[in-house]
């Protein structure tokens, strides 16, 4: 530590580099020098400022993380962008030291949202977010569900909704997160209503008591004015509809996917709604 007390920003640099990177495998051996490195924080150079602020969240303590946290909102507008999405990137690694700050953690991500535009930056806080949900899922995913209503990037947008349709079917009240992506289908980029489709299609699959009010809103989007929409729409009302009492029909006499048995269709949405499973797709075709 004693190179980062030279009065030389490149010694400061150099030395803070080395201690980041041991801190990301070993905390504990740097967390020793935790005095040195807050009063790093205010050093005028501000590529050693963003360094110590890094290393400080892979190394600091239960109790200073929201005194940390604090101290960083105030700093980071004054830093680059390449140094604000590493430090964006040390707070996963905070998280997964002290997961039990996972809300402080939440909260300063999503004021994180608000200040900065920047679409790579943003993707990092998001990303952050979202490997936060899976211990605070409903707050994790009402704060994704939000921001996709401010958000001015469609690949964030679509990375988000994508999220929603693979997480928010488990949350403990899924009817929620259907207003934030039908709105999608209402305002947004033909590519968005797409993604914004598929969701509401996994919605219908995971959670069965809302699949007939998802139904009528999929049935909406038939008369969409972009093809891959449209079809998107009807393929996933058609797959949907097989599992419900005839009488239940929204397409009625209109159903044109045909299976030789139950199994058939069963590992037909299985494929379509979970990829990851180890379905023989050729015996499928």
């Amino acid at each position: 530590m004693l190179a980062g007390q030279s009065s030389k920003p490149v010694n400061k640099y150099a030395a803070l580099r080395v201690m980041n990177r041991v801190a990301s495998h070993q905390p504990n051996v740097v967390s020793i020098c935790q005095n040195e490195l807050e009063t790093l924080i205010t050093d005028g150079n501000r590529s050693v400022a963003s360094l110590a602020i890094s290393t400080l969240l892979k190394t600091c303590n239960e109790d200073s993380v929201q005194k940390l946290l604090k101290q960083i909102a105030n700093y980071l507008p004054d830093l680059g962008i390449d140094f604000r999405i590493e430090i964006i990137q040390s707070t996963q690694l905070l998280y997964q030291r002290i997961p039990k700050k996972a809300i402080t953690l939440l909260k300063f991500l999503t004021d994180c949202l608000k200040e900065d535009g920047n679409i790579k930056f943003r993707e990092a806080v998001v990303d952050t977010i979202m490997l936060i949900t899976p211990s605070h899922r409903e707050s994790a995913l009402m704060i994704l569900a939000e921001h996709i209503e401010d958000c001015e990037h469609p690949h964030i947008q679509t990375k988000i909704i994508n999220f929603l349709a693979e997480q928010g079917p488990k949350a403990t009240n899924p009817s929620v997160y259907i207003r934030f992506i039908y709105n999608r289908i209402n305002l947004e980029r033909s590519v968005i209503r797409a993604a914004a489709v598929s969701a509401l299609a996994a919605f219908a699959n995971g959670v069965p008591t809302l699949k007939r009010s998802v139904l009528q809103l999929l049935r909406k989007c038939l008369d969409d004015s972009d093809d891959e929409v449209r079809e998107r729409a009807y393929f996933y009302i058609v797959l949907i509809e097989q599992s419900l009492p005839a009488e239940q029909s929204v397409l009625g006499e209109e159903l044109s996917i045909t299976a030789e048995s139950d199994n058939e269709l069963e590992e037909l949405r299985d494929f379509v709604f979970d990829p990851s499973q180890n379905i023989d797709v050729d015996a499928l075709e």
